[in-house]
């Protein structure tokens, strides 16, 4: 499977009421193969997306983002699409101009992270293999991408995400 295959995939459930349940029963349409692909693919982007900028605009739109409150953004961000996704790892301000206070969404997915290994077990009725192949870890850097920062500089620094709409 390649990138632009796993980019047009997602798009196919954005709309559902359970985006995962509705990409894992996708998922489990392909191959075991390929859905271990998809799932190398998922781990890098959202790897890439291990960024400071893009953990403050998490930070600003959540109210607060932990550790494991940014990996689920970044599984919310991947489940709006390429555009999206690629639009804030170049500005994360964009997502100002995307989303609204008040979208449906609570701007995190952690379900959709586990997806492919879902659809994985669903295909193949074994999850160890998932487990046990190196394409599926987790592959975030030590530290983010970037320049840091403290809350006391987020407005000047992200002036359209920090209006008081949000």
């Amino acid at each position: 499977m390649t990138i632009d295959e796993f980019w047009e995939i997602v798009p196919r459930t954005v709309d559902a009421r359970d985006q995962a349940d509705a990409l894992q029963s996708e998922l489990a349409k392909h191959e075991p193969e390929q859905i271990l692909q998809f799932a190398e693919h998922l781990e890098r982007i959202v790897a890439s997306g291990y960024l400071w900028d893009l953990w403050a605009a998490a930070y600003i739109m959540k109210g607060g983002a932990s550790d494991d409150g940014f990996l689920y953004f970044r599984g919310w961000l991947v489940g709006r699409g390429r555009d999206a996704f690629e639009a804030a790892l170049a500005d994360p301000e964009s997502l100002a101009d995307r989303f609204e206070p008040g979208d449906a969404w609570n701007f995190e997915d952690e379900s959709l992270l586990y997806a492919p290994r879902d659809a994985f077990e669903r295909a193949t009725g074994d999850d160890r293999a998932f487990d046990d192949d190196p394409r599926t870890a987790p592959r975030d850097a030590p530290e983010p991408g970037g320049q840091s920062w403290e809350d006391d500089e987020l407005e000047s620094r992200f002036p359209r995400l920090t209006r008081p709409l949000w």
